[in-house]
């Protein structure tokens, strides 16, 4: 409603090695941001069985540095730089 991006979220299929495992296994990687800062990586392992989708335990969650969200905070305080001088 008032128009703000609150959240933004990326996610891809990618292969990892969870710890204790000798190969790579298939996963689905999601990076989270809200506007508030709070930003987080997770990584949720899953395998094919008989043409369908399992997933395997819980989601492997760590939180992360914002990237889209500080640069936004970075660019807003510039701009509130460069208008306070210019006054």
């Amino acid at each position: 409603m008032a128009e703000h991006l609150r959240a933004a979220a990326v996610y891809r299929d990618v292969r990892v090695r969870p710890r204790g495992a000798l190969e790579d296994v298939d996963a689905i990687q999601v990076v989270a941001e809200l506007a508030s800062g709070e930003s987080f990586n997770a990584f949720q392992v899953y395998r094919l069985d008989a043409d369908n989708l399992v997933f395997e335990e819980g989601p492997d969650v760590e939180r992360v540095p914002s990237v889209i969200f500080a640069e936004a905070a970075c660019m807003a305080a510039a701009a509130k730089r460069w208008w306070e001088f210019w006054r």
